[in-house]
């Protein structure tokens, strides 16, 4: 599986905590396009929500973090087919799919807008025995990097006239 996510992110409050906990906790948003290269299906597809704690300390460049996500897709259910067509059923039972993924890693500020991350991620999607007795539920599971680029878009929130509040 090779995913793809686009997320939105909002710090839900200032960091706090004893100093090896310091931190604060994101809401995330966003959405998974995934290309399933081996098996039966193709792809996955589906919105994401989820929240990620982040390990803040002061002038750290360096930033640890974990998080949890997880959403309701679309695969292209190769199941039904295959015992349709007396073959060994190992495709996901439907077309309507679940997903988690967890994952830790770090992000490097490189400005206060501008910063790369790098992690690990499990990821797993099922139909959760929703097609079940008829057709077997198979998962699909992959771990692997994880890379992304960031962007800060607080300063487009708090400069935009819709924000602002009067005086």
């Amino acid at each position: 599986m090779i995913p793809g996510i686009l997320s939105l992110r909002w710090q839900l409050y200032d960091p706090r905590g004893p100093w090896f906990l310091s931190g604060n906790t994101d809401f995330t948003f966003g959405g998974v396009y995934t290309a399933i290269t081996e098996g039966p299906e193709s792809v996955f597809v589906g919105p994401l929500i989820g929240l990620r704690y982040n390990f803040v300390q002061p002038n750290w460049r360096v930033m640890p973090n974990v998080e949890l996500r997880g959403g309701l897709g679309y695969t292209d259910a190769k199941g039904p087919g295959e015992v349709a067509h007396h073959k060994p059923d190992i495709g996901q039972g439907q077309d309507l799919t679940f997903t988690f993924l967890i994952g830790a890693g770090w992000r490097y500020n490189l400005s206060p807008r501008y910063s790369a991350s790098l992690g690990v991620e499990y990821m797993h999607v099922s139909n959760m025995y929703l097609s079940e007795p008829k057709y077997y539920n198979h998962g699909i599971n992959v771990a692997g990097p994880i890379v992304g680029f960031n962007v800060g878009l607080n300063d487009l929130f708090r400069n935009s006239s819709v924000f602002r509040t009067s005086r």
